[in-house]
């Protein structure tokens, strides 16, 4: 998993064909359990975690109006095409990037 901590982390993943986004914080815990889901997910599909409390995470999160913590955001080309907030189960994670990737995609 990528961490994007700089504008030219987050470049990197806005030029991938599919990514996912994950906003996080090291107080959070249901962040810390998203983690070991988006661990397993991140075999087959790109994953950058971004930290809230930093300031270019925080900048980052307010750029995707994120209000709260998980938010998982799935880009294609840069734009986003799903959002989910909170925990959410790996197989609903795999299911969407399997219909929506057409293929496994390398970082």
């Amino acid at each position: 998993m990528l961490e994007i901590n700089n504008p030219v982390d987050y470049g990197r993943i806005l030029d991938l064909p599919l990514a996912i986004l994950d906003f996080s914080a090291e107080w959070c815990q249901p962040c810390k359990l998203m983690a070991m889901v988006l661990n397993s997910v991140s075999a087959k599909w790109p994953v950058a975690t971004v930290d809230n409390d930093s300031p270019y995470g925080f900048s980052l999160a307010y750029g995707h109006s994120v209000s709260s913590l998980p938010t998982i955001i799935v880009l294609r080309h840069g734009e986003e095409i799903q959002r989910w907030v909170g925990l959410t189960k790996g197989d609903t994670i795999r299911r969407f990037m399997e219909e929506h990737a057409g293929a496994t995609i390398t970082v």
